[in-house]
Parts: C-alpha cells; structure tokens; sequence
C-alpha cells in the first residue's frame, strides 16, 4: 500500500507531512486518563498508551543513529542535532 506513495522524493516528503500532521492530531487529543489506557500494538501485545508514544520516540531515535552512522561511514557531513557538533565544542572549549 505505501510504496505507490513513495515513488520519488516529492512522494516520500508529501506522505510523511500526511502522516505527521495526523499523528500529532491524535496526540494532541490525548488527555491523562486517555494516557494510561491501554490500546494494542501492530504485534498484538497490549501497552499503555504513554508507554507506546515513548517506545515510538526512542524507536525514531534508534533510526536517527543508524542513519547517522551510514552517512558517516560513506563521509556525508550531518547536521548536529543540537545545535554545535562535537568537533565545535571542543574548539569553543580551547578559546576559554
């Protein structure tokens, strides 16, 4: 079903905004009893709902990294994810 979505990059970036703006939609409905509810996962195993919206943010982070890591391996410079790379704040560091 997705991959007719995806042919090409206009695609790919087109159906990702679709998908973000429904995402945060059905998070922005969310209140604290809705939270600690438990609702089933694609696998079938029941989780809370906090507990599930946590696991997908550490899932992101996970794919951050490798993607990361392969641009790094093939010499692509990445943009840092918190404003100064690594190799920035070792200089700011030597200036003090």
């Amino acid at each position: 079903m997705w991959r007719r979505f995806c042919k090409g990059y206009q695609n790919t970036i087109n159906l990702y905004t679709e998908l973000n703006i429904a995402s945060n939609k059905i998070i922005s409905e969310l209140d604290r009893k809705s939270l600690q509810q438990k609702c089933e996962t694609p696998g079938g195993h029941k989780i809370t709902i906090w507990k599930l919206l946590r696991a997908m943010v550490e899932h992101e982070i996970h794919h951050r990294g490798v993607l990361y890591t392969y641009l790094a391996l093939l010499n692509v410079k990445t943009p840092p994810i918190f404003g100064l790379s690594s190799e920035e704040v070792i200089q700011h560091s030597k200036k003090q």
